[in-house]
């Protein structure tokens, strides 16, 4: 009973973090003092081949920060960043706190691509990752992972190659990828890549899947080697992959399912069928049905016939609007994905004896029929609700007649499903949050966020990636923990759900380490800057109501410039390519220039 708690995270918001009585955001004209310089050769900004025409295409390329920070490399007086340019060198730019100003100078690397990368559709942008302060993985985008030896990066020294291999190899031809993220830990390197692949055409969640490889790297005899390959397909939208704390698991944000794949075999061992393994559900299949289901329009019944009188302090109720884990005396009753969306408030349960009623409210209403109380359960019987059944005809009657009774050869099928696009996807898709140990390929724990839009995650420190998920009007940001909870309220970004809703010219969203602000980026030019209320120490009150003002929270507009040959302000018109929230500063890259925002100065 005790696995039960832990493998099922439900999330709640610390209700110490919110504030019930935010005002909004008031709207402040101060400018912010902006420093810029000029880069010699264009970034190198890539777009969507003819193949890649997929919703997950689109994503994953609308998604990548050209601006790669360097933590590693960085400290208390300079900021560290590289990006790529046209002519495939690398650029480092460095950043001085005190003197505010940029440094920009071309490595001595140089990315290797193919002569022929006009004609090659399965292209990707070249990404770039900091496992430590030594080393870096780089994709060139075309399928082929080097890793480098970096030296000390203060010093912009000439990097070494130590390891160059093509991992994804798919029907004998190389698969390009990006990198995700990498870690080093104990002796070895762990690094995670991304790839959209075609689905099954059986699949009904798109087209496109994502595929993520984890590689292994370690040292063995003064030379760099792969010693792991671990893979998984993910169908739906990927919106989050990560390592754990410990890189032990994955932590995998999406809908759809996960199945494990071994030597380029997929292993059916979807999330569900995991998860049921866990709990000894399916040891055997049962020869005796366990309880008997109805629905109506509105609403779904189980009843449940137990060996015995049972009590309230017996039974167990663990129900999402997607999910239900129904136990009694540590017997899983039911567990799973339900067959339809339910209003948990509206749920419950009766005991009568030795019978346990479930009663679930649908919260679709109407005549929507579920196919199945929970997906791939065969313990239940299905007993037709007669009232159902009978308005059910009645409705039938009124659209068919003998001429138009449908029979097996004449049904003309005018939805095929292969003809399904990724964005025809439905948004209220079941979406979760899923630890993945790929060691013994089992599902840890799951957290279902079915109800709550992501907004953005983000790298505040060497661990895994925060989340920032839509609650209410509040954007929620969460860290992942190593504790049995898993999951811990960081910060909350007021209204900041409410507002990014708004923006539908936004490229990218973020938040610095100590959270301090959240801002949106825009494609061109624009940044908005969301505050934490600044406490008031003054007696401020509001008019209308006339409760006391704790805290006025400020919004701000970042309009990019920079000056002309003739000294004047020109508006910027080249596309954002990259960003990185600093405490005291916003980091802009577009094509042509990198920015730097001073947003609160650190000598003050």
């Amino acid at each position: 009973m005790g696995l039960i708690a832990e493998s099922f995270i439900d999330i709640k918001p610390d209700p110490a973090l919110l504030d019930a009585n935010f005002d909004g955001y008031k709207l402040s004209l101060d400018p912010f003092p902006i420093y810029s310089y000029p880069l010699e050769v264009p970034v190198r900004e890539l777009q969507t081949s003819n193949i890649q025409y997929g919703f997950e295409h689109i994503k994953l390329f609308s998604d990548i920060n050209y601006l790669t920070y360097d933590p590693h490399a960085s400290d208390s007086g300079h900021r560290r960043f590289v990006t790529v340019l046209q002519d495939l060198h690398l650029c480092l730019i460095t950043f001085d706190i005190q003197t505010k100003k940029f440094s920009v100078s071309n490595n001595h690397t140089v990315i290797t691509i193919p002569h022929d990368e006009e004609e090659i559709q399965d292209r990707y942008p070249i990404t770039i990752s900091f496992p430590n302060a030594n080393h870096a993985f780089v994709s060139n985008g075309f399928g082929r992972l080097t890793m480098y030896i970096t030296g000390d990066r203060h010093n912009a020294a000439a990097w070494e190659e130590c390891l160059s291999v093509e991992p994804l190899i798919v029907d004998g031809k190389v698969s390009s990828f990006i990198i995700i993220e990498s870690r080093y830990m104990e002796n070895k390197f762990d690094v995670l890549l991304r790839s959209v692949v075609s689905s099954n055409k059986s699949s009904n969640q798109g087209n496109f899947s994502n595929k993520i490889v984890w590689l292994t790297v370690i040292r063995e005899v003064e030379k760099m080697k792969i010693t792991e390959i671990r893979s998984i397909i993910c169908t739906g939208h990927t919106e989050m992959v990560t390592f754990d704390k410990l890189p032990e698991s994955l932590i995998v944000v999406s809908t759809g399912d996960l199945s494990f794949c071994l030597n380029g075999a997929n292993i059916s061992d979807t999330a569900d069928h995991e998860m049921k393994k866990e709990y000894g559900v399916e040891a055997a299949k049962p020869t005796k049905k366990r309880y008997a289901w109805s629905q109506t329009g509105t609403d779904v019944t189980a009843v449940f016939t137990c060996d015995e009188t049972i009590s309230k302090k017996d039974v167990s109720l663990s129900l999402s609007a997607t999910s239900i884990h129904f136990s009694v005396k540590g017997i899983i009753l039911i567990g799973g994905i339900l067959g339809g969306s339910v209003d948990p408030a509206s749920s419950t349960y009766t005991i009568d004896d030795n019978k346990l009623e479930l009663f679930l409210a649908k919260s679709e209403g109407g005549l929507t029929n579920w196919s199945e109380l929970v997906l791939s359960d065969d313990q239940g019987v299905y007993e037709i609700d007669p009232e159902s059944l009978s308005i059910t005809s009645e409705i039938l009657e009124r659209f068919t007649s003998e001429s138009q009774a449908l029979s097996n050869g004449g049904v003309d099928q005018n939805f095929n499903i292969e003809q399904m696009e990724d964005c025809d996807i439905s948004t209220d898709d079941i979406c979760k949050i899923r630890w993945l140990n790929c060691a013994s390929q089992k599902l840890e724990y799951e957290s279902d966020i079915t109800t709550h839009n992501i907004l953005f995650s983000v790298y505040l420190d060497f661990g895994p990636r925060f989340l920032c998920i839509r609650m209410d009007v509040d954007g929620i940001l969460w860290k992942f923990t190593e504790e049995s909870r898993k999951v811990q309220h960081h910060a909350t970004f007021n209204a900041f759900g409410y507002v990014q809703a708004s923006k539908t010219q936004r490229k990218f969203s973020t938040c610095p380490a100590d959270c301090s602000y959240a801002v949106i980026v825009e494609g061109k030019r624009h940044a908005f800057i969301y505050w934490q209320p600044s406490t008031i120490t003054s007696d401020l009150r509001n008019r209308k109501t006339g409760r006391r003002v704790a805290g006025v929270a400020k919004q701000q507009l970042i309009s990019l410039s920079k000056s002309s040959e003739f000294c004047d302000a020109n508006a910027v018109t080249e596309n954002i390519a990259g960003i990185h929230a600093d405490n005291e500063f916003l980091f802009i890259l577009t094509t042509t220039d990198i920015f730097a925002v001073l947003l609160k100065d650190p000598q003050l």
